[in-house]
This record gives C-alpha cells, sequence and structure tokens, in this order.
C-alpha cells in the first residue's frame, strides 16, 4: 500500500483493503523472525520488515543526534549524546533507561547548548532516505530523533521524569523554561524535515499509564497543546500531517489533541483502557486512528485472536480513517508459526473488511 493510498485514508476518498503494519520494539522478535536482515542493506532490511508486517509502504528516517559508546559488555551498551544523556542499553531481555542526565538543576539549563537543527550534515541520511523511498511511493515520516515529542523529549534527554511531573506542578517559570527549550528545537528540525520533503512528523509522547494520564488536563493545556498545536500548523503549512503517538490512557486530554489539529494518533490500546469503539464514535470523523491491536496477542489461543481481531478491524473501519496496528510490537515470545497465523489474520481481515 503506497502513500498515495494512505493519504486517501487521511482525506476519506480511499477504497480497497485496510492498511496494518507491525513494527519491531524489541530486536529479539526481529532476529527470531527475520534473521535475515542481519545480511540486508539498511535500505533492503527496511523494504523486507514492510513486505512481513503488513501492507503499508513506510520508513522513519531521523535527523542525526550523534552519540559515542562510552561501555560495552557481552550484554549491554551505554552511550552518551552529545547534550550528556547517558543510556544503558541491555540486549536480552531488551530494555533501555536513562543512566545520567546533563541538566541537575535551572542553572544547568542555561548552560546547555543542543545541536544544531539547521547544520546540513545532519540531514544528509534523511535526504539520502527521502529521495530513494519517495521515488517508491512510501509513506516517509520523521519522529526527528529518540525522544522526540514534547513531554517524552524533555524526559528522555534533560531530567528524569519524576522531577519533570513535580516541576509542572510547583515550578511553573523553570517547567516552561524546560518544555519551551525541548520544544522550540524541536520545531526548528522538524521545519527542516518538512522542507526536505517528509509526509509526516512524529511527536513521540507518551503522557499515559495504563490506567491514568501522566498529569492532569490542565498541565495538557498549559505546556503541551501549544506545541502539539503548532505543530500540527507547521505541517498542514508543508502539506504534511502531524502524527502523535502516546502510550497510556489519555482519554481525559482527547478532546484538547483533537482541537491541535491533529492527523493520526497512535496506538490506541486495549492494555491502557483505550476503547476504540468510543473513540471511533466520538473523533472518528476528525482524525484518523492507527493502532486497537492487543499487545498480548502472543498469549492469545489462536480462536480468541481470531476473534480479536476481527473485532478491531470492524470497530475500526466504521466511518473509515483507521490503519490497523498493535500497540506494542511484535512480541519477541512470538515463533514463526505463531507469528505467520498472526499476520494472517490481519491479512484476512484487512480484505474482508475492506473501504468500499
Amino acid at each position: 500500500m503506497s502513500y498515495t493510498q494512505l493519504k486517501g485514508i487521511i482525506e476519506r476518498n480511499y477504497k480497497g483493503v485496510v492498511p496494518y503494519r507491525d513494527f519491531f520494539m524489541d530486536p529479539n522478535a526481529q532476529d527470531n523472525l527475520l534473521p535475515e536482515l542481519k545480511t540486508m542493506d539498511a535500505k533492503e532490511g527496511i523494504v523486507r520488515i514492510n513486505e512481513a508486517t503488513g501492507n503499508m509502504k513506510f520508513v522513519e528516517p531521523c535527523w542525526v543526534q550523534k552519540s559515542t559508546v562510552i561501555e560495552e559488555g557481552n550484554n549491554y551498551r551505554i552511550t552518551e549524546n552529545e547534550i550528556g544523556t547517558q543510556i544503558y542499553t541491555q540486549t536480552k531481555p531488551f530494555f533501555y533507561h536513562v543512566r545520567k542526565y546533563p541538566v541537575r538543576c535551572e542553572d544547568d539549563l542555561t548552560k546547555l547548548r543542543l545541536p544544531d537543527p539547521d547544520d546540513p550534515e545532519r540531514y544528509r541520511d534523511v535526504e539520502e532516505y527521502i529521495e530513494y523511498f519517495s521515488s517508491r511511493d512510501y509513506w516517509i515520516e520523521s519522529k526527528e530523533v529518540p525522544g522526540s515529542g514534547f513531554f517524552s523529549g524533555v524526559w528522555y534527554n534533560l531530567i528524569p521524569v519524576e522531577e519533570l511531573l513535580v516541576t509542572l506542578v510547583i515550578d511553573n517559570n523553570y517547567a516552561h523554561k524546560l518544555v519551551d527549550m525541548m520544544g522550540e528545537h524541536r520545531l526548528r528540525v522538524g521545519e527542516n524535515l518538512l522542507k526536505r520533503g517528509v509526509h509526516s512528523l512524529c511527536a513521540n509522547d507518551d503522557m499515559g499509564c495504563t490506567n491514568h494520564t501522566w498529569f492532569s488536563p490542565d498541565v495538557y493545556e498549559e505546556y503541551f497543546f501549544p506545541m502539539h498545536k503548532r505543530m500540527a500548523e507547521l505541517c498542514h503549512k508543508y502539506g504534511a500531517y502531524f502524527h502523535l503517538h502516546s502510550h497510556g490512557y489519555i482519554m481525559p486530554f482527547m478532546d484538547k489533541i483533537i482541537e491541535t489539529g491533529v492527523d493520526i494518533i497512535d496506538p490506541v490500546g486495549p492494555g491502557d483502557h483505550m476503547d476504540l469503539k468510543i473513540l471511533k464514535e466520538k473523533y472518528g470523523d476528525r482524525v484518523v486512528f492507527m493502532g486497537g491491536l492487543s499487545k498480548s496477542s502472543a498469549s492469545m489461543s489462536d480462536e480468541v485472536l481470531d476473534k480479536h481481531i476481527e473485532s478491531v478491524f470492524r470497530t475500526g473501519v466504521e466511518g473509515g480513517g483507521f490503519i490497523c496496528m498493535s500497540e506494542g510490537g511484535v512480541s519477541p515470545d512470538m515463533s514463526p508459526e505463531r507469528f505467520d497465523f498472526y499476520m494472517n489474520c490481519i491479512k484476512k481481515y484487512s480484505e474482508k473488511y475492506a473501504y468500499r
């Protein structure tokens, strides 16, 4: 499924099979299910992943933030990026966390210099990918850099999430400095990506937990709503789309999120009590929802999994504006046989519930 067809989903004039995609959050799942990727170059690998995990042509080139390996062992690696954020990554089982932040107090923030968002060298890979994949009619989206959101970007790069949550409530001045520093930088990088031809920008902003939001609707409206709105307006200025990614329960924010002008929201996960039926009924005519599938698919029986997938398609396609995707990526617990069954069910219902 090409970018041209996916554009029809957003603009509500597409007819055909329902688009679906999945992804590998855990590299162990990718190694287990697609071992051939180890012998492919990056572009060949992207094509192969798209073939194996859906019917969409989708690629995510990123603006380059430089990092250095400062320590490495048999099962882990510690890297430090150019602003001083250290990240510990474990291979098996896969997880990562920020080990050291560059900002310990407000004075540190005044001394911090973020990478030059206008440095053309940081966009070389993006330009190469745009040239290669646009000729193949891929949907080209950029998350800019890891932790690219306006909320997540702060706690991924500058200070711990617990400290940020307290600061948002008790120190309005400092909180605005943190959010504005990362936000203005993200918007500048975003505009440079749009000028180079990406079709959409994605803000990775996990704003909720399983049962509740990370912060109040008032905090969202004061700090993050303005940034999301500016990014949506920036995308639309260039004829592109704004895509908001947020795991967690974010229903209390939804009215304001829709007001930003967002075009796509994912992953609307059932594990986070994001009810696809309610979301479609209330907002389905104004935004595309991408997601709906449970992250617990690997542990379901064949019968339960088949029924779950059909239910998601049946609910999602009502009124249009739906792309099927899982809320957590392909599980490392999936065997090749289980993965084939999972993808065959998705393919079956993407055809049965095709847009007509």
